[in-house]
Formats: C-alpha cells, sequence, structure tokens
C-alpha cells in the first residue's frame, strides 16, 4: 500500500506472509567400527529424514521523503515475525532412531533502515544507507548451525538510465556482525564452547527493461 499525501512525499506499507516448508532428503551416518555399539539397537543407520520449517511473515513501514532536485532520504522500520520458529526437528524414517530437536525459540525483532538518494546528473542516481538488523537469536539458544548476532548493514549503489527503456543498477553491501559466542552442552555428554566472528559481503548488478 502506498499513499503520497504531497509531490514529494510517500508512505508505504507492505506485508509478506509467512511461509512453511517440508525439507525432506537422506541421513547418512558413518560409525567406526570401535563404536559399534552405537548401532546394535538399531539407531545411527541410514534412512530417509524430514524436517518442518516454518518461516517468519513480516510487516514493514517505510516513508520517502525528497528535499530537493538532487536528494531525498528514506527510512523504513520492518517487524519479522521470528517467534514462528521454535525448534529445528528432523524426523527419521527409522523407527529406532529417535527426533533430532534443536530449541531455538526465536524472538521477534525490529529492523531499522535509512538511507539517501542523490542525483549527479539526469541519468545517474547514487544511493547509500545504513541499517541496524538486531538477532532474533537468545544468547542461551545459540547453536553452531545458526551463530547469529546483530548486524550493521552499510550500503552502496547506483543506477544509470542507458535508454528511456533500459538501465542499470549497481549495489554493493557489507554487513558487519557483532562478536557472539556460544557454550552449548548437549545429552549425553557433548559440550560445545566458542567464539565467533562473522562479516558478509554482498554485490549485485541489475538490468531493468521497461516495455
Amino acid at each position: 500500500l502506498l499513499y503520497e499525501p504531497t509531490q514529494t512525499t510517500r508512505v508505504g506499507i507492505a506485508y509478506r506472509s509467512g511461509v512453511s516448508h517440508t525439507l525432506k532428503g537422506e541421513a547418512d551416518f558413518t560409525v567406526p567400527d570401535s563404536a559399534s555399539i552405537l548401532t546394535s539397537t538399531g539407531q545411527f543407520t541410514d534412512s530417509d529424514a524430514e524436517a518442518d520449517l516454518d518461516l517468519p511473515d513480516s510487516l514493514s513501514l517505510s516513508v520517502y521523503q525528497k528535499v530537493s532536485d538532487r536528494w531525498a532520504v528514506m527510512g523504513d522500520v520492518t517487524w519479522t515475525n521470528w517467534s514462528r520458529f521454535e525448534e529445528l526437528r528432523i524426523e527419521f524414517d527409522n523407527p529406532a532412531q529417535g527426533d533430532s530437536v534443536e530449541p531455538e525459540n526465536w524472538e521477534d525483532t525490529f529492523r531499522f533502515g535509512l538511507g539517501v538518494n542523490y542525483l549527479p546528473g539526469e541519468k545517474l542516481t547514487l544511493r547509500t544507507g545504513v541499517a541496524y538488523d538486531p538477532t532474533p537469536v537468545q544468547n542461551e539458544f545459540r547453536t553452531a548451525r545458526i551463530p547469529d548476532s546483530d548486524r550493521i548493514w552499510l550500503s552502496f549503489g547506483s543506477s544509470y538510465e542507458v535508454s528511456d527503456s533500459f538501465s542499470l543498477d549497481f549495489a554493493y553491501v557489507h554487513i558487519f556482525f557483532a562478536d557472539s559466542s556460544i557454550d552449548n552442552s548437549t545429552p549425553p555428554g557433548g559440550n560445545l564452547n566458542g567464539d565467533f566472528e562473522s562479516s558478509a559481503d554482498i554485490v549485485s548488478l541489475g538490468l531493468s527493461w521497461k516495455f
């Protein structure tokens, strides 16, 4: 939904529904001879497996404000219903193999973004923006599979109108992840301790054709 109260101001609301997946595959176990006692009851043998995964819905509120013929600023707030992701459960076709269950208990989050557009000429648009994206992962439920942490997104991009019909878009994003730690104990005695340092770079190139 987009509302334009003036020629220089736009306010938008966007909703994206949640999606439920069923992932199917094969569980392949490799058990050394010295630990063959583990398979004596029928466990840890190859079988089919599946897992249900519920991805969240989200709701965004955004504002665009044209400041002058060359400058415009914009901002957005996005709520994501991450609390749908309560656990990661893998079910095995082998009746002797119990479910693999990893509690997640993620929390809902609010993401905040701020951006600027600059038009140095009629055909070229330059963009930059920053966003704060807090993690839905609670410290006590952080796992090695998903060692997530709070993130800051810093982006730069540009658009160039080759003609009235074609335009080229380029963007670069660097994501700063806050350092995080893990201290997990898994029955019957496994323990995993450690620290994570992460970052990510995203480069995109697009071509738009109007007809």
